[in-house]
């Protein structure tokens, strides 16, 4: 990496940073922290649901995945598309009917709100701890990937390493646009974030398969993936060929993709019924087409990098590196900070919807019923969004 690199990096904080303080003039009530006062277009706010299915797993641990077992992936890594249509035929509409102020507060009007406060609890430390590993692994290759992750520096007379200071920026970064701006600020941008994932797929596809056809084109790098694939990596081997393996994996994404909390936020945020389906068949048509444009150039990068370890030796799985070393390889400096961008902005994107929901559920589930049961009266809006900010 060079200064354009760090410098488009820069600008890339930047801008997320702005978008947060320009979301926060639109925050007069919790109702717009949390939900964006029901406003949010359809389109926003599918972008936006669309990239926060995304984290730095997608470039790295799935890229690993697809790396070692193929095309088999395409299978898995497009389910949501199908999670996505059930969502728009049975479930945006009637979680957009149900009118939460928060997610959590449909448990307490199907069960009780004691469920809501047990489930509050037991659920706020594993997220945290689950935003926390995605952003140590998020830093972990964003510092090797830049090539300073055992620099050491100087921070307010204090050493860190080039690994620690990654966590510190992109931490500081990450709270600040979220506790300034709420969901708004999530939004626009995840919306953003949209551009730039979307953007950098679209570079890397057509240039990974141009370099495996060395000068022929294209097609005829997509001919070289057919003739040189090891046995088997066109079709379903290893868990890809377990029927349990598929069915718990479709299982799993079928409820994820349609009865999380982040999700339900969304419905949410939008203005109707109407806007709630569009909104998930827009995430339909994405979660389909968009992996296509970052699987099939990791499975090129099996032809083009056969031996992993040798390129990454303190990795524990090499692999993992292998969408991450197309770039390093066939991009110049300044798209390798676009593409660093870009996987930066798949982990935010998902670390600031989590903040928003579980905040959302401390300040209405929690914060307020218990205020209201000790001190006799319900806090102000203004104080709950004071309260909401600090948590």
């Amino acid at each position: 990496a060079n200064l354009v690199d760090y410098g488009l990096i820069g600008l890339y904080f930047g801008i997320i940073i702005w978008v947060g303080i320009y979301a926060a003039r639109r925050n007069k009530s919790t109702e717009d922290f949390f939900k964006g006062g029901g406003k949010v277009p359809w389109l926003v706010a599918g972008l936006s649901n669309w990239v926060s299915g995304f984290s730095a797993f997608m470039f790295v641990a799935a890229a690993g995945f697809t790396y070692n077992y193929g095309a088999g992936t395409i299978l898995i890594f497009t389910s949501a598309f199908w999670a996505y249509l059930i969502g728009y035929w049975f479930f945006a509409a009637r979680w957009r009917r149900a009118r939460l102020q928060s997610p959590l507060e449909f448990l307490t009007r199907r069960f009780s709100a004691s469920t809501t406060y047990y489930y509050s609890i037991t659920a706020v430390i594993p997220q945290i701890v689950g935003i926390g590993q995605g952003l140590y692994i998020l830093c972990i290759f964003v510092a090797t990937a830049l090539g300073f992750s055992d620099q050491v520096f100087t921070l307010a007379g204090i050493s860190v390493t080039g690994f620690q200071l990654s966590i510190i920026v992109t931490g500081v970064v990450m709270m600040v646009y979220t506790a300034i701006g709420g969901l708004w600020a999530a939004v626009l941008s995840d919306a953003v974030q949209s551009v730039i994932i979307v953007t950098m797929t679209i570079v890397i596809f057509p240039v990974s398969f141009s370099y495996l056809g060395q000068g022929h084109g294209i097609a005829a790098g997509l001919q070289r993936l057919i003739n040189e694939a090891p046995a088997g990596y066109l079709g379903l081997s290893g868990d890809l060929a377990n029927p349990f393996f598929l069915f718990s994996y479709f299982l799993n994404v079928f409820m994820g993709y349609n009865v999380s909390w982040a999700l339900v936020q969304r419905y949410q945020s939008v203005p109707d019924e109407r806007d709630a389906r569009k909104m998930s068949m827009l995430c339909a048509v994405l979660s389909l087409v968009g992996p296509l444009l970052w699987i099939l150039p990791v499975m090129a990068s099996r032809i083009i990098f056969p031996d992993m370890r040798a390129l990454w030796p303190s990795f524990e799985v090499p692999a993992e590196a292998s969408f991450v070393s197309l770039a390093l390889l066939l991009l110049p400096h300044g798209l390798i900070g676009f593409v660093i961008s870009a996987i930066l902005s798949a982990t935010l994107g998902q670390a600031n919807d989590a903040f928003n929901w579980l905040t959302a559920t401390l300040t209405h589930d929690v914060y307020v019923p218990l205020k209201k049961r000790l001190g006799g009266a319900i806090p102000s809006d203004g104080r709950q969004l004071v309260f909401a900010r600090s948590m």
